[in-house]
């Protein structure tokens, strides 16, 4: 299998740009909850990796810019075996440094063009 090593450049992403995650189901015939619930990604750094962490609040939202390897792919539930109906693609990743990204103030014709294109998707 090829290995793909995707790395975030130190260009700030602007919100647009970046993908909510909606996170793992679970719930239903396996699990005794009263109803389905989605479950985030996590993943966890010490100071050694990130030093701003001795920073940060709990509960406070950051942007972190990583670079990551890609390690594994798969597609349906690792769980289910041969009657797996999960199409959904899966992949595995390795960080490989990371950083906290400082928000940059948007710059006139930034702000300009997001109120223009605010203005034209309401006058569709």
């Amino acid at each position: 299998m090829q290995q793909c090593v995707a790395q975030v450049t130190n260009n700030f992403m602007p919100n647009e740009a970046m993908h909510k995650v909606k996170g793992e189901k679970m719930g239903g015939d396996c699990m005794p909850m009263k109803k389905e619930t989605r479950i985030l990604p996590t993943f966890r750094l010490t100071d050694e990796d990130l030093p701003e962490i001795a920073d940060c609040e709990v509960g406070e939202k950051y942007t972190l810019v990583m670079e990551v390897e890609q390690i594994a792919v798969r597609q349906g539930d690792e769980w289910q075996g041969a009657d797996n109906k999960d199409k959904r693609m899966h992949a595995t990743f390795k960080i490989i440094s990371v950083g906290i990204e400082e928000p940059v103030e948007p710059t006139y014709e930034q702000e300009y063009a997001t109120k223009r294109s605010a203005a034209a998707k309401k006058d569709d």
